[in-house]
């Protein structure tokens, strides 16, 4: 019965295992970003710039990737690129680190694409709702985790060369974790639009008016990141690495 109910379609464990690979691909991936501006300065602030340029870039060229190559392949190829970056990170070179951050920023929209439509077809129609919570509760905890590792590390004074080799090592496990996702149900096929089509739409959704007042929250959610990993973990993290705070500009 337990079999039945593990192998059945919209079983939530598959969306749950999904969950789990993207808590450990992005914990040490959190912990990197926090750290751009407070290790490599401008150059941090360059790198993380071009990352979500072109992930935004990305998201329009994503479903016929996704499409060519398939789910699974596409998500291991874009998770890989997240060990590139970090790796990146262990010794930087200006022309490695934004090569690096320009490549993870574009697969990072490969990354999702795939994780959309695995999530879509590990659940069952009417439960989409409860497999989309899952799995973002299961990833949101990699922010919480990231940081108490990141303090960690700090703690008993690691090198920043180590804290991002160890970074990379668990990196390299998640992505070598998403070759064993399990396949969708056989009675479900992935089935993506045209990609001309699936543009058309994108670019009509923006003439949308719900969608244009959304406009002014993203916004707010790209100052407030920016923030985070600009000047205030420079602030929380600067002292404990022996490098100076950044220079804040008052009235």
């Amino acid at each position: 019965m337990k079999d039945d109910e593990a192998s059945r379609p919209g079983a939530p464990w598959r969306s749950a295992f999904l969950g789990a690979v993207f808590f450990v691909l992005f914990m040490p991936f959190i912990n990197t970003l926090s750290l751009q501006t407070t290790v490599n300065a401008s150059l941090g602030y360059l790198g993380m710039a071009l990352m979500y340029s072109l992930f935004g870039l990305g998201n329009l060229l994503a479903p016929a990737i996704v499409r060519k190559c398939g789910l699974k392949l596409s998500l291991f190829a874009a998770s890989l690129t997240y060990v590139l970056y970090l790796l990146a990170n262990v010794y930087v070179l200006s022309y490695t680190y934004v090569a690096a951050s320009a490549l993870n920023g574009f697969a990072s929209a490969v990354l999702w694409a795939s994780q959309g439509g695995l999530l879509t077809l590990y659940a069952e129609h009417e439960k989409i709702g409860f497999h989309s919570g899952l799995f973002w509760g299961i990833f949101r905890f990699s922010g919480i985790t990231g940081s108490l590792l990141c303090a960690l590390f700090f703690r008993y004074d690691l090198s920043i060369q180590l804290v991002f080799g160890v970074n990379t090592a668990i990196c390299c496990v998640a992505a070598a974790a998403t070759l064993l996702l399990p396949k969708p149900p056989s009675q479900k096929e992935y089935t993506a639009e045209p990609y001309l089509k699936t543009l058309s739409a994108t670019v009509r959704f923006f003439k949308d008016y719900d969608m244009l007042l959304l406009v002014f929250f993203a916004i707010l959610h790209g100052v407030s990141r920016a923030t985070t990993y600009g000047p205030f973990t420079q602030l929380v993290f600067g002292p404990a690495i022996a490098l100076p705070p950044p220079r804040i500009l008052s009235a």
